[in-house]
Parts: C-alpha cells; structure tokens; sequence
C-alpha cells in the first residue's frame, strides 16, 4: 500500500503541569484512505516508530476491506 505524507509539521502541545512541549504532527494517506494523523513529541520522535504505526493501520485497513457481511 502506497503512503503519501500530506505534512509533516512541529506545535506546541500542553501539557498538565502547563509546560509547552514541541510535538511532531505527521498527517498522512494510506492508498485513498485516511487522512491519518501521528503526533509525538519531538524528542521521542523515531522514524521506525512512525513506520511501525504506518503498517498497523495499513493493516487494520486490509482486514476491514476484507470483512464480509451477510
């Protein structure tokens, strides 16, 4: 299944304790589903983690196109 990043962007989320923290939001499309969005904060950000969700909702996807109802 093709992904195509629709933007990647940084904002300021808060957090409980009233600090703002930078966080990384990638919106993206999995074939013509979606937009799908992950947000992390910026420190944490890993392109394998992004990768890893990338797959399990590519996933998800193929096994609810996959149901059949009667």
């Amino acid at each position: 299944m093709k992904v195509k990043i629709l933007e990647d962007r940084e904002t300021l989320e808060l957090t409980p304790e009233g600090e703002l923290v930078p966080h990384r939001r990638i919106t993206y499309m999995i074939e013509d589903k979606g937009p799908f969005m992950f947000v992390c904060p910026v420190k944490e950000w890993d392109i394998g983690r992004f990768k890893i969700e990338v797959e399990m909702r590519a996933k998800e996807i193929k096994e609810m196109e996959a149901w059949e109802i009667e």
